[in-house]
């Protein structure tokens, strides 16, 4: 076994050179010059065959005139927030930013005012001066949000009304690598949101790095549906085909997510050869796709299928490659990595290597590395991340209390230097010093980037063995726990204060939320776990669109905790795991779904009543099904984001209710009537309006309708999972789709 560091050496794989940039301003226009009518980026407006094409003039043009427009309006060196759905007008606006000299600070636009708490702290933080977006997207938040909220504070530029002559105007600004290109605020605390400030030097060089670990060259094509306005989406989509000056055809996450489907019918159209994305969506690729769907596929032409983001899981990859395979996929296309913001986005990689290590779980949860046979007697699966010796990066494994660097058998946190690695955290020195700043002991060597995760490096590969910090990742989403304490605390007064604790525990494959909480002595007597659990679980999916595994209540004062007061998460989890805390009493999600009665043969008198309480059963039934609840804990009364709907989930309902009904339904339907009995009479009327003439004999139509579409979910299909959020915005003709924030 190898030390469990990893040295600066040269790579042997043969890959092709580039141009030494010095920063993405110079990419573009060196692109413009040489290679003017190429295409550089292609939409799929309706994530399918509808495409929106960019060449690299008609972008370094657009960039031009929107970073004039900008200079005129006295923003050079400021920061401007970025309001734009996935699709070639982020492209051009980022673009424009990096030409004047200006700070980008990616976001997805607010849809209600759930996120406008995330988005006035990112604007605090980062000190944003205007906001830069779409005239359709202004519109549609000038008409949501009061005269308090930011988006109607801050000056605001539409990027898509500014004439094209204005690129004449354009004044070349002075670049470096130095020079910040854009804020990365990662997801996670609204309280105190941090935003990695992303250089142009960190930009070309990670750009280098994923070139040479996917191998990648001047005939791939790149294509995907990630978000642009997140680390993944942003480099993999926009900057490293921009680098390596390939097209890039991509999609809106919501199209992929409604019918997943999509993506890899696009990789079999366009012939897409990188391409990627979190482990969920190859969970949906198997768990939302048909064998009918997947008839035509030709995926032999996928030569990079990148997963990274969150714990990749052998099962997952096992059973796409099953699936897939009889399509042309190939097993030396699994291409799973790690990265992360702080490090602009790849740590570690590599081609055609796809490994699993069988270690001894019990040893793991001690930091020991024990590799066992396949097979043998608590084993568990470890997904190889590939590669770190990368360019100039260093990767250590080092231990996290002493700072110094491990053993080969032993699990210690990751830390990583490198050209790659960001400058900080913008405008918040101390948390900078603690992240970016950590150096080793027995000898002294550093600076180091602290990843906060845990794992190892056996036979040249890195192994993520967990997180070392109490930051919860699930799909993809990073959330911090004592957001989540709060939360329930507000809610329930029957918590004792400040001792709540939550944490995730993996089941089934998934992560999975779970809260432990001391009840106060007055709530002891009589204490009915259902009762206390229902507005905190209501709380958690409204504020975070989460579902709550399980609530755990315990006596007073046997919460772990330090001596000082502070609670200890982990020691809390390790004891829920051994079943050994000392409950009152608990409540947990149902594991089985509940199966749906028979749909009603006859309709009560009064046909439009009928049919409402026809589809007032369907809904319940299928978000009973869908969140593991019996029917009738599903309040047709309660609204629809205190179930905990999550994105994927949200879509779905839309995609079900279309089906039901047997027409399209409009894109805000479900703000619009936000409970199911009010959902259900809008259905009812945009069914059947109910004409004085025929009306018995319409309403009966409308009911069969609802009887042969609305049956539930097959029992073998996987319930809905967590992602980084989208909006159910069903987009009409002509109008681009919109994605929400993740």
């Amino acid at each position: 076994m190898m030390n469990l560091y990893l040295t600066k050496e040269s790579n042997a794989t043969a890959v092709q050179e580039y141009p030494a940039w010095q920063t993405l301003v110079d990419v573009l226009q060196w692109r413009a010059q040489n290679q003017p009518d190429r295409i550089a980026f292609q939409f799929l407006v309706d994530g399918e065959q509808e495409i929106e094409t960019m060449t690299y003039q008609e972008l370094d043009q657009g960039a031009r005139a929107i970073a004039a427009q900008l200079q005129q309006m006295g923003l050079a060196g400021e920061r401007v927030l970025m309001f734009y759905p996935s699709g070639l007008p982020f492209v051009t606006a980022l673009m424009g930013c990096l030409y004047a000299g200006i700070i980008a600070v990616p976001a997805y636009p607010p849809n209600d005012n759930r996120f406008l708490a995330r988005i006035q702290a990112m604007t605090q933080s980062a000190n944003a001066r205007a906001i830069l977006t779409t005239a359709e997207v202004h519109d549609r938040m000038a008409q949501r949000f009061t005269g308090t909220s930011v988006v109607r504070q801050l000056t605001t530029l539409t990027s898509d009304t500014v004439p094209g002559e204005m690129a004449d105007r354009f004044v070349p600004t002075p670049i470096s690598p130095e020079s910040v290109a854009f804020l990365q605020y990662t997801s996670g605390s609204t309280a105190q949101p941090k935003g990695v400030m992303v250089t142009h030097g960190n930009i070309l060089a990670n750009q280098i790095m994923i070139q040479r670990a996917f191998e990648n060259h001047d005939q791939m094509v790149v294509g995907g549906w990630l978000p642009l306005f997140h680390d993944m989406g942003l480099t993999a989509i926009l900057f490293q085909p921009l680098y390596l000056g390939v097209p890039s055809i991509f999609m809106s996450p919501v199209d992929f997510i409604r019918k997943p489907i999509r993506w890899l019918q696009a990789i079999s159209r366009y012939k897409i050869t990188t391409t990627g994305g979190p482990n969920f969506a190859y969970e949906l690729c198997l768990t939302h796709t048909s064998e009918a769907e997947r008839q035509g596929l030709d995926l032999s032409h996928w030569e990079v299928a990148f997963n990274g983001a969150e714990p990749v899981r052998q099962h997952t990859l096992q059973r796409f490659m099953q699936t897939f395979a009889p399509y042309g996929l190939r097993r030396s296309a699994i291409f799973p990595c790690y990265g992360m913001a702080e490090t602009t986005l790849l740590v570690s990689g590599q081609r055609d290597a796809l490994t699993y290590l069988y270690v001894d779980a019990a040893r793991l949860q001690q930091n020991e590395v024990r590799v066992l046979d396949e097979g043998a007697p608590g084993s568990k699966p470890l997904v190889a991340c590939g590669r770190t010796d990368w360019l100039d990066q260093e990767v250590l494994v080092v231990n996290p209390e002493t700072h110094e660097v491990c053993p080969e058998d032993v699990v210690g946190e990751i830390w990583i230097a490198g050209a790659h690695v960001a400058k900080g955290y913008w405008n918040n020195p101390e948390a900078t010093k603690e992240t970016f700043a950590a150096y080793t002991t027995n000898p002294r060597r550093g600076p180091f980037l602290r990843s906060g995760d845990l794992g190892f490096v056996y036979d040249g590969q890195l192994y993520i063995a967990g997180r070392r910090k109490d930051l919860i990742i699930i799909r993809g989403r990073n959330y911090y726990p004592q957001d989540i304490e709060q939360a329930a605390e507000q809610v329930q007064p029957a918590l004792f204060p400040s001792s709540v604790a939550v944490f995730s525990i993996e089941a089934a494959d998934e992560e999975k939320i779970v809260i432990v909480a001391e009840v106060d002595r007055a709530y002891v007597p009589g204490l009915n776990a259902d009762l206390l659990a229902r507005p905190i679980v209501r709380a958690v999916s409204q504020k975070f669109e989460l579902a709550v595994h399980e609530i755990v209540f315990l006596q007073p004062t046997t919460l772990p905790k330090t001596s000082s007061g502070k609670l200890k998460r982990g020691l809390t989890r390790q004891r829920y795991l051994e079943n050994k805390l000392e409950a009152l009493d608990a409540w947990r999600t149902l594991q089985q779904p509940a199966a749906a009665p028979a749909m009603a043969q006859t309709i009560d008198a009064g046909y439009a009543q009928g049919l409402q309480r026809q589809l007032e059963d369907e809904i319940q039934q299928w978000l009973a099904q869908r969140l593991e609840q019996t029917p009738h804990s599903i309040d047709k009364t309660t609204p629809l984001a205190g179930f905990g709907l999550d994105s994927i989930t949200v879509i779905e309902l839309s995609v079900k209710l279309e089906k039901m009904i047997g027409q399209s339904i409009p894109e805000t339907v479900i703000y619009d009537y936000p409970n199911i009995a009010e959902l259900a009479a809008y259905l009812v009327r945009l069914v059947y309006p109910g004409e004085k003439n025929g009306a018995e004999r319409g309403y009966r139509q409308a009911v069969e309708v609802v009887r042969q579409n609305g049956k539930q979910t097959p029992a073998g299909a996987k319930p809905a999972i967590a992602v980084p959020r989208f909006a159910p915005r069903r987009p009409t003709k002509g109008e681009k789709h919109d994605e929400d924030e993740a």
